[in-house]
């Protein structure tokens, strides 16, 4: 199996974005979000109220990263399904 680094998985996601919506503008606020992931083996929900979990990490993360473009409009781009927006107005 391959592990791939954070870097990496935000590069990925970087050209994503550029393949998809065009070149990112030097003066753009960019947000770079990364988060791993973990499973509750046992316990589900119990942790935010007071409760213990057993939980285990996993070698999968959600990457991504979001770029202002001064619209009401949000546009998504994944590897794999078509992008799609969502107008906020």
């Amino acid at each position: 199996m391959t592990t791939i680094t954070r870097t990496q998985a935000l590069d990925k996601a970087r050209e994503l974005y550029e393949a998809e919506f065009g070149p990112i503008p030097a003066d753009a606020h960019v947000l770079a979000i990364h988060a791993p992931g973990r499973s509750e083996i046992s316990g589900n929900h119990t942790d935010h109220e007071g409760g213990h979990v057993i939980a285990g990490a996993l070698d999968v993360s959600v990457d991504g990263i979001a770029v202002a473009n001064g619209t009401n409009t949000v546009r998504i781009a994944d590897e794999g399904y078509p992008t799609f927006s969502i107008e906020l107005d």
